[in-house]
């Protein structure tokens, strides 16, 4: 199986990151997330720092290493898809593959700008793909994409949607119910 899985407010904090480091950045505007800031003057001076240091989000280690190993009958291919733009940071992809070797991620491959997850998915046969945004969990159901898309929905947005979980600690638990390879 190959599952996808998005890196910023999903694996990992990077909101939290930019609201902290908001004050580098010496924009007057509010930050909230990290859209907020693309148009900010010093976005490409901060955004690597961000990249290498952001927090990991909590279980989200062992998520990885029971998708990898434990979900399903077989090893099970992981992917890290996200938008980071290699254009605004050099060497995104290879700031993106250290920080998952330094946080013992279970990765295979690394994929960046990729802003249309449908299309990435389709592209690389995901089977499953954990995301944190509503517009991509959406766009992956309403395309032709054979990709069962999962809402990574930690502020409890969306408590309708039942393909999501609100942590990575819920991972093991809710694949648990279902390791047949049969998702959700």
């Amino acid at each position: 199986m190959r599952i996808g899985i998005d890196m910023d407010d999903t694996t990992c904090s990077t909101t939290k990151k930019v609201i902290e480091l908001e004050q580098d950045f010496s924009v007057g505007n509010k930050v909230s997330t990290v859209e907020d800031l693309w148009d900010a003057k010093r976005i490409r001076s901060v955004l690597s720092k961000i990249y290498k240091e952001v927090e990991l989000k909590e279980g989200a280690q062992e998520a990885f290493r029971y998708l990898k190993y434990q979900y399903g009958d077989e090893v099970n291919e992981i992917f890290i898809i996200s938008a980071r733009c290699s254009d605004l940071v050099d060497d995104c992809e290879e700031l993106t593959e250290d920080y998952c070797m330094r946080n013992n991620l279970c990765v295979d491959h690394v994929i960046v700008n990729a802003s249309d997850k449908a299309y990435v998915c389709k592209k690389y046969n995901i089977d499953l793909m954990i995301d944190n945004s509503i517009n991509n969990y959406s766009n992956i159901l309403n395309r032709d994409v054979d990709t069962t898309p999962i809402l990574f929905d930690e502020e409890n947005h969306y408590p309708g949607i039942e393909d999501r979980i609100t942590s990575w600690n819920e991972v093991s638990e809710k694949f648990k119910k279902d390791n047949n390879k049969k998702v959700l």
